[in-house]
């Protein structure tokens, strides 16, 4: 890989097909999935041990409560160790995994002084042209 001007130097992993390794781009992505899971699945074990045996009525939809359509509500759920408010959270968790990432290597192009890619990182988080 060439230097080019304004990029620092580094060492890139070229594979069998021309493609760079990335590997450190998929790393937060893996670790917010991971994490994302084993929320919603202490969560989900939370919610059966307590209502695992509750008897289920299909013939009316009954929605999320109020209190978990809301951060604050879902938080508060969650440390009150309330199933579904653990399950919510790993939701979220799962929907900011891949903002946590644009901004991760928005970061990571300011570090190596590549303003181009950073402005367009900063573009996808809806941050304003600096």
């Amino acid at each position: 890989m060439a230097l080019l001007p304004g990029r620092s130097e580094h060492v890139s992993k070229v594979g069998l097909d021309g493609s760079e390794d990335r590997s450190c781009d998929r790393q937060p992505l893996r670790a917010g999935v991971t994490l994302a899971a084993g929320v919603v699945l202490a969560g989900g074990v939370v919610f059966l041990v307590r209502h695992g045996f509750a008897p289920t009525n299909y013939r009316a939809f009954a929605g999320e409560p109020s209190d978990l359509r809301e951060w604050k509500g879902i938080a508060r759920s969650a440390l009150n160790l309330r199933g579904r408010g653990i399950i919510q959270l790993g939701i979220l968790c799962l929907i900011a995994t891949p903002v946590a990432r644009v901004a991760l290597s928005s970061v990571a192009f300011a570090l190596e002084r590549d303003w181009l890619l950073r402005r367009c990182r900063e573009r996808c988080l809806g941050g304003a042209d600096v």
